[in-house]
């Protein structure tokens, strides 16, 4: 339970906590009175993780004929280092499965689901966090007031939100997204570890994209699965040489703007389909779906839609 300053290493195994532990025993000996028994017992986290850990228990009779505990050793897995080297395409399956994930989580989302619970399956499969002894580095790409999540439960909330303790996290894994596509700069593999660079895109409901920077490291855990113990993601820096605004332009944005707007009115006087006009209109000359921009309008009516 830990709190005693003699042996402060102590945090107090028993309330992590569990949720439940599983016995697999390789042998059990009774001799007489006494028994040994040996294997491996699996703890169960809140989040539905497993570790596994190695036991011998000793068990002896006392007075009133009960069972007491009179050896109890227990140790993490040895892990070697004779496992097999990651290969490229073994990150272009993590990278793939990744996307997929994030797309999935969105359409759970979409359609009522438990999207929390599909997010936490994409955690507990694909990073290194329940991997004893592992540490994992996430940056995200939308967190300010607390970039650096190097726990389940802070990934856990950028990517569905709703955890009061981080505030601004609106859940980005729920926007929802309908494909991620990447195009790696760099892969590099290193034995058992592998590290990768680029750029990925993600598409928005209306055909957008979004793109991203992005490293990603790369482990193995015990049963040979990738994880994922570094993540870092951000928006491209925006270089302030960008082209000046000529007067011309503004006039020619203004004309396409108005040309627009009666296109819409005459879809919809003919039937046709004014709605699929009307996106188009706004994705074409709004900065809705630019990162970090805002479009200011002068009344919250133009932005519901009551004219």
């Amino acid at each position: 339970v830990g709190g005693n300053p003699s042996y402060a290493e102590d945090k107090g195994f028993a309330i992590k906590p569990y949720t439940a532990v599983r016995w697999e025993n390789s042998n059990i000996i009774t001799q007489g009175t006494s028994a040994l028994a040996m294997g491996h017992y699996f703890f169960t986290n809140t989040d539905g993780s497993v570790v596994k850990v190695e036991y011998t228990f000793g068990y002896i009779r006392d007075d009133q004929g009960n069972l007491r505990i009179n050896l109890h050793h227990s140790s993490l897995p040895f892990a070697a280092n004779d496992a097999k080297p990651i290969a490229r395409d073994e990150v272009l399956e993590a990278q793939r499965t990744w996307g997929e994930g994030i797309v999935a989580i969105g359409k759970v989302f979409t359609e009522c689901g438990d999207f929390k619970a599909r997010a936490t399956e994409h955690i507990n499969s694909l990073y290194a966090f329940s991997m004893p002894g592992q540490q994992v580095l996430f940056k995200p790409t939308l967190a300010a007031q607390t970039p650096f999540r190097g726990d389940f439960e802070s990934a856990l909330s950028y990517f569905v939100g709703g955890n009061p303790s981080y505030a601004e996290d609106k859940g980005f894994a729920i926007k929802p997204y309908t494909a991620v596509r990447w195009e790696n700069g760099t892969i590099i593999t290193q034995g058992t570890s592998a590290l990768a660079m680029g750029h990925y895109f993600f598409t928005n409901t209306d055909g957008s994209e979004v793109k991203v920077e992005y490293t990603f490291g790369y482990i193995r855990d015990d049963q040979g699965n990738l994880r994922i113990n570094l993540h870092h993601s951000s928006l491209p820096f925006a270089a302030n040489d960008a082209k000046p605004i000529a007067r011309d332009e503004v006039l020619e944005a203004q004309r396409t703007w108005g040309e627009g707007i009666v296109a819409i009115g005459k879809v919809f006087t003919e039937s046709g389909d004014f709605k699929a006009r009307a996106t188009e209109h706004i994705n074409s000359l709004y900065a809705f779906s630019m990162p970090s921009q805002q479009v200011p309008t002068i009344s919250s009516q133009i932005l519901t839609g009551a004219w």
